[in-house]
Order: structure tokens, then sequence, then C-alpha cells
């Protein structure tokens, strides 16, 4: 039997005793006997409780009545793992820092996860002191027994009675209660600014910048502030326990960290980091968390790239803002948008073509880098050759029909590609049924042209004009030598022009003339009669070659057929063989490329030109632009490796910044474009070029001028060597050979000591 029944059943017998005997019963005796039944009954009743308490405590498994009891679980082990440290000053090894910083990072991130902290965990003794303290004050009380007279009793053995029973209670109560409780929310529940600042902090806590303890208590004050948090605690004494929850609420608010002073310790350490120490690995691991997937190039990023900081390495493409240059140092092709007047060619052309030791091929719109850099390029690298069809004194000469073979296994092919050349769809053409008659018209009279010997002067563009005007005799001898070829092409080609009605042949060729005006009005006669030059000459090492296309704004469209036939048979020329690797490749750097039209071998070099030592650098005025020359402007610039916008028109800085990506706010989590529309639009990017690499991290640079490059400004505009086995084509000369025989001259030595380039592959 235990002692509470063992007392009970003795203040049984002394009531009995007492109710039997009382008439006999000395009266002085009556106090002691009230005593001790009154002792007796309250020390059984004690008795009870207490092992009533103790058996229901023992029999309990100590879990809340909670939907997931392993969230609860895991809690409370993280919590202990945290008290236990508090407690015995033991810092979390830099291992167990980089495992939570992990766990956190992993946590905020899953919007469906449930986040929890325990409410003892994360108090200190003396908050969990003063608890106490607090929910005893607010239950001093004296306990009360139901249907016991007190005044019967006597006041002072109730009282001591019911003082005894509630600091048992209380002591029971509040000794564990904060353990017993937890809270937790979704983590979609907690605002995104501040599950990034409990990332920040995460990275901050695993460098040891920030106590592991002030971040678990951010932690806690998040999810305990998020307003829908849930709440899991063992229930016994529900009055009690009520009293004691509404203590621990307080106690918590006023214990964990303030989400204000959260936000300020975030805001400046990140500051001062991102400030001193950008390129440290905890600034680096914050930009990262701040990015997100869309961020900006910096200099720690350009070893595992393609791009390269050393002048001369790869092609120039501008400077990062810290002055560090970026090089594309692959062998993939280019495209530049940006309007007239952005200045691509003075800080993107004119750089290049001082420091590149290769081969070039330059569409020069104005001739402004055939001034400023040819005189550089003929005393460094190698021969310069001028082709300018409105300068008709001083030009090379060109004759697209001597890349037209004469053999019968290829004399229609190269006819037709030719034709495909000088004839392109420009859209101007209602029914292209007319202009594809043209084509094939042109192309025979280009075979017909192409069957005298190489060495007759009659073997030109100007005699195939002859032949888009034909008398009938001209026009029966053609049909004549065109069947006799034995080639079904052509022979087809010639019956159709003899079978079509005079009228409608008469159209299909007045709509061919369209895009042969230049020929057809004799502007070329002159430029055309032979070649100055050889496609061979640009693949010699030793010396390579550079030829400039030298056209005046205003005769683009005038000129256009000329220039596409001229890089159309370079492209063809080129890929017909794959070159030896250890080869430079040759840079073609064409400025408003869409003005030339959509002619074939350009789209395909850009795509394949790679493989055959061609790197093509394209340059147009907007994406309308493109838009309008290639149908798709997407094609031709996914052909590029890597693309760079320039004082973007409101079109393009619409589709860039959708293609930039988006990047999360450092400070506030948020999803923003990388750059906006607007802003790209705005005087903070009009000095700025946006480099979009394929596969790379886009890069804002800082367009570098080449007049305030002082490596660079010394070498432009040159004067001309024609020594050290240079051949210029600058002067009023039938041909570059002439210049070859003219007697080396040592140069002036105020002209500068050209600059070290490389530029290995």
């Amino acid at each position: 039997m235990s002692k509470g029944a063992k007392s009970l059943l003795a203040a049984l017998g002394i009531f009995i005793f007492a109710f039997l005997f009382s008439n006999i019963i000395p009266s002085f005796t009556k106090p002691l006997i009230q005593l001790s039944f009154v002792s007796c009954l309250g020390y059984g009743l004690y008795r009870v409780s207490k092992d009533k308490y103790t058996a229901s405590m023992a029999a309990r498994t100590d879990e809340p009545k909670v939907t997931n009891p392993t969230l609860l679980e895991a809690a409370r082990a993280e919590g202990e793992k945290i008290k236990a440290a508090q407690q015995h000053s033991v810092t979390p090894e830099n291992d167990d820092r980089a495992k939570r910083c992990s766990e956190i990072l992993s946590l905020m991130d899953d919007e469906a996860a449930i986040a929890v902290f325990n409410a003892g965990a994360v108090m200190t003794d003396e908050e969990h002191k003063n608890f106490k303290k607090t929910v005893d004050r607010e239950t001093s009380e004296p306990h009360k027994f139901q249907g016991i007279d007190a005044q019967a009793l006597g006041n002072a053995a109730g009282h001591i009675i019911g003082r005894e029973i509630g600091n048992f209670a209380r002591n029971l109560s509040t000794g564990r209660y904060p353990n017993d409780v937890s809270f937790s929310s979704a983590v979609g529940s907690i605002s995104e600014s501040n599950r990034q600042f409990l990332r920040i902090g995460s990275i901050l806590m695993k460098h040891e910048i920030l106590e592991q303890e002030w971040l678990e208590s951010a932690l806690a004050s998040v999810i305990f502030t998020s307003g829908n948090q849930s709440v899991h605690e063992i229930k016994n004494n529900a009055e009690r326990w009520t009293i004691a929850f509404k203590v621990l609420l307080e106690t918590l608010g006023n214990c964990l960290v303030n989400e204000d002073h959260l936000q300020q310790e975030m805001v400046s350490i990140t500051a001062q980091i991102q400030r001193e120490q950008p390129h440290s690995k905890v600034g680096q691991e914050l930009a990262k968390l701040a990015d997100g997937g869309a961020a900006w190039l910096n200099g720690a990023d350009i070893p595992n790239s393609i791009y390269n900081p050393i002048l001369g390495n790869g092609l120039f493409l501008g400077e990062l803002e810290d002055g560090t240059r970026l090089n594309y140092d692959g062998e993939g092709s280019l495209f530049t948008i940006a309007p007239p007047g952005a200045g691509k060619s003075r800080c993107q052309v004119i750089p290049n073509l001082l420091v590149y030791d290769g081969p070039a091929i330059v569409l020069d719109i104005k001739g402004e880098c055939y001034e400023d850099t040819a005189g550089h390029r003929s005393q460094r690298y190698g021969k310069v050759i001028r082709f300018a069809p409105h300068d008709k004194e001083t030009s090379a000469r060109y004759n697209p029909l001597e890349f037209v073979r004469s053999d019968p296994e290829h004399i229609a092919s190269d006819a037709r590609k030719m034709a495909d050349m000088l004839i392109v769809s420009d859209g101007r053409t209602k029914d292209p049924y007319w202009q594809n008659k043209g084509r094939d018209f042109l192309t025979a009279y280009i075979a017909f042209i192409a069957l005298l010997p190489e060495s007759d002067p009659e073997r030109t563009m100007q005699s195939v004009m002859d032949m888009m005007s034909p008398t009938e005799d001209m026009l029966t001898n053609a049909v004549d030598e065109l069947r006799k070829t034995g080639i079904k092409y052509l022979g087809r080609i010639a019956n159709q022009i003899t079978t079509m009605p005079e009228k409608q042949r008469e159209s299909a060729m007045d709509v061919a003339r369209e895009q042969l005006s230049a020929w057809d009005l004799g502007d070329l006669d002159s430029v055309t009669t032979h070649c100055d030059w050889k496609p061979e000459d640009f693949r010699s090492s030793s010396s390579p070659t550079t030829l400039y296309l030298c056209v005046l704004p205003e005769d683009i469209d005038r000129f256009a057929s000329v220039l596409r036939v001229i890089i159309g048979q370079h492209l063809e020329y080129f890929m017909k063989e794959i070159p030896e690797k250890a080869e430079r490749p040759i840079v073609f750097f064409l400025d408003e490329v869409p003005q030339l039209g959509n002619f074939e071998p350009l789209p395909k070099a850009a795509s394949l030109g790679r493989q055959y030592g061609l790197q093509l650098w394209l340059f147009a005025q907007n994406r309308d632009q493109i838009e309008k020359a290639y149908k798709s402007a997407d094609t031709i610039l996914g052909n590029a490796v890597v693309q760079c916008w320039m004082n973007c028109d409101e079109d393009s800085a619409a589709k860039l910044e959708r293609n930039l990506g988006t990047s999360r706010g450092l400070l506030d989590g948020k999803t923003k474009p990388l750059v906006q529309s607007h802003e790209l639009r705005g005087p903070e990017y009009d000095d700025k070029i946006i480099v979009v690499g394929r596969g790379q991290k886009p890069a804002k640079l800082t367009k570098r001028m080449v007049f305030d490059d002082p490596e660079l400004s010394g070498l432009v505009g040159l004067d001309f060597n024609s020594g050290s086995g240079s051949a210029v084509v600058e002067e009023a000369i039938p041909s570059p050979s002439a210049v070859d025989e003219i007697p080396e001259t040592a140069v002036e030595p105020d002209i500068g000591q050209p600059v070290e380039t490389s530029q290995p592959r």
C-alpha cells in the first residue's frame, strides 16, 4: 500500500474515532485530534496526487499529438545540440557550420518544406529562469480543495497544504514546458526577403562571421513571426499551461532576434564585404547567392570562360568595370548590333585590326578603318589591298569570272553560285517567278562567257552584261554554245531562252538588271577587268594579307552585288578544304552586312567557318534590319558564339532583357530582370557594350575607343611601309605586283615600334 493510501486510512480512522467517542473525549484534546486529521488527510491527498502524476508522466511517450512527430523529434534534437553548445561554450566545427549552411540554403529554397524550432532550445538558462519566475508569480494563488472548509481545517494548515501542492505542480509544469513546445511554418509562408536574409546569414555563419546561435535565433524569429505558424505542445494541466504558454510567447518575443535587427545586420555586413572583399570566398558566395541564375561576368570568371584578358590574345571586345580587357579567345563567329554613331568601328574593329596578326577581310564603310589601320598592318603584318569601286583611280581590281572554272564538271555550279550572289531575294519583287527566271538566264550567260579562254580580255562581267541585252545573233550564238557543252542544266536553260516569248524573257531580264545596275551602267568596268590578288594570299602565315572593301555609305546598295560576289566567292574558296590547324584564321569584319542581302555563303560560313579557318564578325544597326535581310534574326544571331549590343533601340532592348534572364536581389531576394529594357536605352548604358557569349555569363563592358588607349592610339594613321616584302595597293597602279618592284626603304625612326602581339589558339 502506498504512503498516500495509508495516510488517508489514518485520517479516516481518526475521523471515525472522533465521531464515535466525541462525547467522552476531553475538550482540550479536540484541537490535537483535528490537527492530526487534517495532517493525515492533507498528506494523503498530496501523496495520491503525486503518485498519480508520476505514473502518468512515466506512461506517456513525451511526444506531442501532431501529424508529423518526426518533425518535432528532429527539432528537439537540433535544439538539444544548440543548447549543449550554449551551456558548454562549444563552438561548432567548420564542417558542422558548412553542413548547417547547406541545410538552411536548401530549406529556404523549398517552399513546400516545413521549418521548425523548439522553444526551449533557443532560450538561454537565464531566460528559462525568468520564464519560470514569471509563471510562478502569475499562478501564486494558494490551492483550494473543493468540498473542504478551510476555516474548519484551520487557515494555517490549509495554506501550508495548498502552497506545497501548488509549488509541486508549478515545478513539474514550468520546469520543462518550453522544451515541450515547438513552432513550425511552411517555408512558402515566410516572406522572400526574410528567406534571403537567412540565406545570407547561413553563408556568414559558415565563414564564422556570425555565431551559429545568433542565426538559429534569427531562424526561430522568422518562423515565430511568419503569421502562419503552427504550435506543437504537450498539455497536462490545461489551466496551468495556458498561463505558461502566454508567458512563453512573451519570453520568445523578447529573446529572439528582432526582424529589423536581422535585416540591419545583413545589410551592414554584406555591404562591407561587397565594398572591401568582393573577390574573397565569402564575397563570391554572396554574389552567387544574390544573382541566382543570371549574373554579370567579372574578372574572376575569365579563367574558366571563352575570354582572355591579354591584349592580342583573341578579338578585343571591351573592358570590364575594373579595367580588365575582355577578348574573345575562341574560333566562332561574332555579331555586333549597334546604331550609326555608337562607335563600333572605333571601339571594336579598328583596335582589333591594329593588334590582330592574321589575315583579314574588312567591309569598310566610309573607309575609316583603312585610313587608321592600313599603315600599321602594312608595316607590321603583310600585304594590304584596297578595293574601292567609287575610287577607280586608286582601287585594286577584281574580276569575279576568274573564280568560275571552265571545265564541264564545275562551270555550271560555279556560274550558278555567282548568279545567286549577284541576284538575291530582297522582298521588293512581288512575283519571285520573274526573279528566278532572270537568275537562270544570268547563270547561262555567265557560263557562256566563262567558256572563253582565261587570257581573253572579254572574259569579264562587261561581256555578261552585254548578254543580258543581246541581239538576235548574240542570243543564237550563246544558245548554241551552251548546248554544245553537253551539260544538261545549261542545255535546259538554253531551251527556255529560245522557247520563252520575247516579252516574258525581257521581263525576267529587267527584274535581274535591277540588282545589276552598277554593272549595267559601267560603274564597275574599270575595277573588274582582272584580279590584283589571289585567295591563296590570305593563307600565307608568313605575310598575311589584309583586304579592305571600301565603299561610301550612300553607295552600299548600288555596289551590293559586287561586294556580295567578292565576299561570297572568297568564302566559297576558303571552305573547299580544311586548312592546317596551325594557320591563323581569316577574320571577316563585315560592317552593315544586312544591307548586302541574304546570300548563301554568309550564314553557312557563320555556322561552319571555324573548321575551315574562318571567323566572321558581322555588324548590323538593329534586329529589324537583320529580320528584313535574313527573315529570322534569331537564326543568324544564333550562329554567333558572341553577340555584342550597343545603344539598343526599344525592340532590341526588350528582347535583350528577356535573353539576359533574371537575377535575385541580394538583400530583398526578389526575382527581377538582370537589366531592364528602359535601363538599356538610358544614359547609364550609353558607353556600355552588352556581351552575350554562348554558355557564358553576360558581360557589361565599357567602350574603349582606340584614341583613349595609349597602347593603340600611336599606331593609328601610320604611313605605308613599302619594304619588308609587303605589297601595298594604295596609289593609282594597275596591280599590286607593281609595288613589289619598289626598292626596300627603312622605316622612319619616328614611326615607333610595333606592338608585340600573340594569339595562341
